[in-house]
């Protein structure tokens, strides 16, 4: 017996949930990394830009801020 199909809503937002949290994830396991940059003053956009660039992970500049932040701000 086949599983019922989900709505095309409710497949996006289930696609989103594990994006968002993917993201979280990636910088959360690079952040030693991005502190060490941004303490040496490296801008956001240059640490963003070498990450992406690498591979490393694979979101929008303004994510991975959004992140960074939340995660700097935990920590004091």
């Amino acid at each position: 017996m086949k599983a019922p199909r989900k709505s095309l809503s409710e497949r996006l937002a289930a696609k989103a949930a594990t994006s968002k949290r993917h993201h979280e994830l990636s910088i959360h396991a690079l952040m030693p990394e991005i502190e060490q940059a941004l303490e040496a003053g490296f801008p956001f956009t240059e640490v963003w830009r070498d990450l992406k660039q690498h591979g490393q992970i694979t979101c929008c500049l303004a994510t991975f801020k959004t992140h960074v932040r939340r995660m700097r701000e935990r920590q004091s």
